[in-house]
């Protein structure tokens, strides 16, 4: 289940940068990705060069490019 608070941290990230609330099309993008970070333990995180405050913003960059 994708809970409040994972789902949270991507739309602040949003917001931060100027864009406001995400679109629908945005958040299903991201979502399955941003799942599967997330899932991470916090080791296998450092192993990829992540930190868990760091997966919104490392979603969305990797969706942009």
């Amino acid at each position: 289940m994708y809970s409040t608070h994972d789902r949270s941290d991507f739309e602040w990230y949003l917001a931060s940068i100027g864009f406001g609330r995400n679109p629908a099309a945005m958040r299903r993008a991201y979502r399955a990705e941003h799942l599967k970070l997330f899932a991470l333990s916090d080791e296998d995180l450092l192993a990829k060069g992540l930190r868990r405050p760091m997966i919104a913003e490392h979603v969305f960059f990797k969706l942009m490019k």
